[in-house]
């Protein structure tokens, strides 16, 4: 015999079947299926990643698409982008080869990142920001120059 109970029994099910996945964090529970924080046209190389105090973490890479600019993406514990995907650039750069970078945090939370760049005088420099959990930039644009000899940093 058919009773009301059963229908909503069955619709409950329904719905939670449809919307599990919906609910599902966003990393991956399959070692070859990557968490896309970036998929621009050009390549992006030379990821880095430090953790949060929070479970979180910061990830950087070196986009080609404009002159390897460096870009940085904030992930929460569940690997849930906090920005817009692709991440917020961090400097805009002219370079046709990539070098090493650093990234660290502080513990305020806030992204530290190390890099060469050019000052727009033809010379390569040392360049640092620092990136709030927010996604602002907390020591202006550019950064802070540390290196700032006419030989630069070649």
């Amino acid at each position: 015999m058919f009773r009301p109970a059963n229908l909503v029994t069955i619709v409950g099910l329904l719905v939670a079947a449809f919307a599990a996945p919906a609910c599902l964090a966003q990393w991956s529970t399959d070692p070859a299926q990557n968490l896309v924080v970036a998929n621009g046209a050009a390549e992006q190389v030379q990821a880095k990643l430090v953790a949060r105090a929070d479970g979180g973490f910061y990830v950087s890479w070196l986009d080609a698409s404009s002159g390897y600019s460096v870009r940085l993406q904030r992930l929460d514990a569940l690997g849930v982008e906090q920005w817009a995907h692709n991440g917020i650039v961090v400097a805009t750069r002219s370079f046709s080869s990539t070098q090493d970078y650093g990234l660290a945090i502080d513990t305020a939370g806030n992204a530290l990142l190390a890099f060469r760049y050019n000052d727009g005088g033809g010379t390569a420099q040392i360049l640092a920001q620092k990136i709030s959990p927010a996604g602002a930039p907390l020591w202006g644009s550019p950064g802070i120059f540390l290196t700032a000899d006419a030989g630069g940093a070649n």
